[in-house]
């Protein structure tokens, strides 16, 4: 029986957590969307350039 209530115990905690991850994904998304987007802006801007300073004809050897 005292099994039984462990099992159910993590179970229900498991699925708080899940629950609070799906919270916080969501409030983030919604919030904080625009800092995502500047973010990939700049690792565009920085593969960008890395590519053409790499197909650079006059990239030193």
């Amino acid at each position: 029986m005292l099994y039984l209530l462990l099992e159910f115990a993590l179970i229900a905690y498991e699925f708080l957590l899940e629950e609070l991850a799906k919270s916080l994904e969501t409030y983030l998304t919604e919030t904080k969307a625009y800092w995502l987007q500047d973010f990939i802006s700049v690792q565009e801007d920085l593969w960008k350039n890395i590519i053409k300073s790499l197909l650079s004809p006059n990239r030193p050897i």
